[in-house]
């Protein structure tokens, strides 16, 4: 039994690996009081901070700085939000800075100078192919630090809704970081207005779907299934579902805006991959023998471990699918040997 990768995921995956950088998403709001402003650890990284906005409350973050250090903060909201004026106004405040605008009242002033910036929806939103989202940008903001201390970000506005500020731009990810982001995007989708069973329902009929498929091919072939077809299958359906949804999401932020993106030829890349990775395992659990040679069980469980790794590496299957793939290639024999009741 021999297994071959399709070239074209060969393509996919080297041109994904210099590509693949984002923000951190983190769903958390700001502090109340300047004095219980959330804490933004290393504000040199590159985050996203997903939240909801009570009217006419003021919102802190505070920010650790060095002096030097670029201190980069842009202000987005849902174009759902946008489309219905909601822009939040933002302030910069913090040792060695110059006073530009005014402060308002209810914004609690910190130490040293205040930056003021006004939120203005742009003409146009903006598509974002690694989530995929569209938002309006109504804010930027680029500095150098003037001196090394804290300094405080409010966001506030007369108005209710949904924000989300970025801070940082070095793009890292530690790994806990980056298994997880497609577990926080599906919040991200929620944060933006979608019901959740909106959002998983593309997912879902995906899997049950496949496993229908998947169930009447192995009666057609008289084939028993056992614990590894089954751990196998639910692997590569996981995968395939995660990427349905994520070309769902593309295909749906693109109607928002009503027209092509070429941005959304990454979001292509990112959706397909999962797919393909999902079909291989298929594929394999399609062709299995009944009585494998302990030659090709070697090759089957090291192809179950490269669509795994690879599956963790490239968000596919909600961090579950590569994990039953890599459980499925490091089980002993005698465990995934059981046959499942019908």
């Amino acid at each position: 039994m021999s297994f071959r990768w399709p070239p074209i995921l060969v393509i996919l995956l080297i041109f994904l690996l210099p590509v693949a950088a984002a923000h951190v998403p983190i769903i958390e709001g700001g502090g109340d009081e300047l004095n219980d402003a959330t804490v933004v650890e290393k504000p040199t990284k590159s985050w996203a901070i997903y939240t909801h906005y009570e009217a006419g409350q003021v919102d802190y973050y505070r920010l650790n700085m060095k002096q030097g250090e670029i201190i980069f903060l842009m202000l987005m909201v849902p174009a759902t939000e946008g489309e219905r004026g909601f822009a939040p106004d933002l302030a910069l405040m913090g040792p060695g800075l110059e006073d530009n605008g005014t402060l308002p009242e209810q914004v609690q002033r910190a130490d040293g100078g205040a930056i003021v910036r006004n939120g203005e929806i742009p003409p146009e939103p903006t598509y974002e192919p690694f989530s995929p989202s569209v938002f309006y940008e109504i804010i930027e903001l680029s500095i150098s630090a003037p001196s090394d201390g804290d300094y405080y970000v409010a966001i506030y506005n007369d108005n209710g809704g949904d924000y989300s500020l970025a801070v940082g731009k070095e793009e890292s990810f530690t790994i806990t970081e980056w298994l997880t982001i497609p577990i926080a995007l599906l919040r991200v989708y929620q944060w933006e207005g979608q019901e959740w069973w909106a959002i998983a329902l593309p997912g879902v009929m995906a899997f049950l779907i496949g496993l229908m498929v998947m169930i009447s091919d192995s009666r057609k072939r008289q084939q028993r299934p056992d614990l590894l077809w089954l751990i196998v299958v639910a692997s590569g359906l996981l995968m395939i579902s995660s990427g349905v949804v994520t070309g769902y999401q593309m295909i749906n932020k693109l109607f928002q805006i009503g027209a092509f993106e070429p941005a959304a030829l990454l979001t292509m890349i990112f959706a397909a991959i999962p797919i393909l990775l999902g079909a291989a395992a298929l594929r394999m659990a399609h062709r299995f023998p009944r009585q494998p040679s302990s030659g090709a069980n070697l090759r089957r469980r090291m192809f179950l471990l490269a669509i795994g790794l690879l599956g963790l590496l490239t968000w596919s299957g909600w961090l579950l699918g590569p994990v039953l793939a890599i459980l499925a290639a490091a089980l002993p024999q005698r465990w995934l040997d059981h046959p499942i009741r019908r």
